[in-house]
């Protein structure tokens, strides 16, 4: 995708008028403006702390910026528009609400923290023969929630949540009324042009992603209990569900999801050849009904990770194998399944694993990797370490100790 290609897809999004609306002026100081006054009424209240006020108070914030993300793996492209928060002036409340609602989030049967805790759950499930797998999604689901909605749900939570005292020490009225603001203070910035979002919430903020739960939560309350077509089993994930649905019942399912909230629509994905995909994980539907699963990748997948020389944090490489590992352990049903993704991702780690196995035994200081040496008068093996300033001992100091050939490197690791 080129850059004319890039902005044509993203002006046309932002030309939904029911979504968008331009704007004359950047409205960033008087957000910032309004924000503070909110801050120092709550500081005056004796209802935030000092040092709270100060972390909140936002100071030359920036507007927010909008940006697409292409979907790959759908045809054409299309974009998921994304507004990042980050140095705006609701930024840090807005992370500070998500702190005091998360909590609340999550407390129903319906959902899954992750595809290794839907397994678990899966293996007691077993289908008829009338019966099928389907899986729902709502389309743009959050500039789909209605911000009346949003607020109501997490009224409601919060006036029924014990618990919330020890949290904060913010009234319940006083955070709904800072949740209407950061969830109103949607302006952003693209191209030099400024926009508002008037309908949903904005996908890059850090209290939408719960807000969209607690939306889809409210909404699951609703709908699964009033349907004449109840699915014998439903997981959700943020916007994706799982179900199995008498096949007769699933158009009917799906209408019911469709009339509770008109905003909030749901599409349907039905078994493929006794199978369906959700998260990163097949689903196969056997002969006697059992469910197995195993790894799902797109067809868009490209088997690249991250290179164990590249300057990337030590953290995040060893977060790549580890990652990897527990998906070849949980995901898979059967024995056999996981051993073929084992031997995958040890094909596909090619030399991570001398990397890995030196950050597990404690050498963080240096990186490790082995390869073949054609320089003039040596051949053989070399070992390639890169020390970190403070933790050069004098092993490291003098490579020839180590009987190794030593070979510097100019640009520094990043640990």
């Amino acid at each position: 995708m080129d850059r004319k290609d890039y902005d044509d897809k993203v002006q046309q999004m932002l030309n939904d008028q029911r979504t968008y609306k331009v704007l004359d002026k950047d409205p960033t100081q008087r957000t910032e403006k309004k924000l503070n006054e909110k801050l120092a009424n709550l500081k005056r209240e004796n209802k935030i702390s000092d040092s709270l006020y100060k972390r909140l108070r936002s100071s030359d914030g920036l507007p927010p910026r909008f940006y697409g993300l292409p979907k790959i793996h759908k045809p054409g492209f299309p974009l998921r528009p994304i507004v990042s928060f980050i140095d705006s002036p609701t930024y840090m409340l807005s992370k500070h609400l998500a702190q005091i609602l998360s909590p609340v989030m999550g407390k129903t049967d319906f959902t899954v923290k992750n595809s290794v805790e839907f397994c678990e759950q899966m293996k007691n499930v077993s289908l008829k023969e009338d019966e099928e797998l389907v899986s729902f999604d709502v389309v743009s689901l959050f500039t789909s929630i209605p911000v009346e909605l949003a607020i109501q749900v997490a009224k409601d939570l919060l006036s029924n949540d014990d618990t919330l005292q020890g949290r904060t020490t913010i009234p319940v009225n006083d955070i709904v009324d800072l949740l209407d603001f950061c969830l109103s203070s949607t302006n952003f910035k693209y191209n030099n042009n400024h926009y508002q979002q008037i309908f949903g919430t904005a996908m890059g903020s850090p209290v939408s992603a719960v807000m969209a739960n607690l939306v889809m939560e409210d909404l699951e309350k609703r709908a699964l209990p009033t349907s004449l077509s109840q699915p014998c089993f439903w997981k959700r994930y943020v916007d994706d569900v799982c179900a199995v649905v008498k096949s007769i019942l699933v158009l009917a399912l799906q209408s019911h999801l469709n009339n509770i909230e008109p905003s909030i629509q749901f599409t349907v994905e039905r078994e493929t050849e006794r199978k369906i995909s959700f998260l990163d994980v097949t689903v196969c539907r056997q002969d006697d009904g059992q469910l197995s699963t195993k790894v799902y990748r797109k067809l868009t997948h490209t088997e690249r990770y991250l290179l164990f020389d590249s300057h990337h944090q030590a953290v995040h490489k060893r977060a790549v194998v580890k990652s990897l590992t527990d998906c070849a352990k949980a995901i898979p049903s059967s024995v056999d399944q996981q051993s073929r993704e084992v031997k995958r991702d040890r094909s596909t780690r090619g030399g991570w694993l001398p990397g890995a196995l030196c950050c597990s035994c404690g050498w963080a200081g240096a990186a490790f990797s082995t390869g073949a040496c054609g320089s003039a008068g040596w051949r053989g093996r070399f070992l390639h370490f890169a020390v970190c300033r403070g933790r050069c001992g004098a092993d490291w100091a003098n490579p020839g100790q180590l009987q190794y050939q030593g070979c510097f490197k100019t640009t520094p690791y990043h640990w």
